[in-house]
């Protein structure tokens, strides 16, 4: 399946605007965290979001998620790169810790962010109530 970084910048987007946002593109299929390679999930960074799906294009997500971000406030900007590999790094002074490390997780439990783990698909509709 091919992944996507997608960022959503609300123009003068308030931090109540932003969760309406978050909740929404959630529901939309959008992730907010991303697995590194020892199993452990990242918050992404504020307005960004992982897609993963194997039947929408790069310009499908980007009217995804634009039609997403205007029912939340008209006139955001919307950016989607397909990605092949993701490096990222944390600053010292304002270093995140994992959401979550999967060899913290006893069999049979769930990981606390499950909400952010990535769907098999994302070609999900958006709920008329959120």
């Amino acid at each position: 399946m091919a992944s996507y970084t997608v960022r959503v910048e609300l123009q003068e987007g308030s931090a109540k605007a932003y969760e309406r946002l978050h909740k929404l593109m959630l529901y939309a299929g959008f992730a907010r965290a991303i697995e590194d390679h020892d199993g452990a999930w990242w918050q992404l960074p504020t307005a960004e979001y992982l897609y993963v799906t194997n039947v929408r294009t790069c310009e499908q997500i980007c009217e995804l998620a634009m039609a997403v971000a205007d029912r939340v406030q008209p006139g955001a900007w919307v950016l989607v790169s397909q990605t092949t590999r993701r490096a990222w790094r944390t600053s010292a002074r304002g270093a995140r810790r994992p959401m979550v490390n999967a060899n913290e997780i006893a069999p049979g439990q769930s990981a606390p962010m499950l909400k952010f783990r990535t769907p098999r698909t994302s070609d999900n509709p958006l709920p008329d109530h959120a």
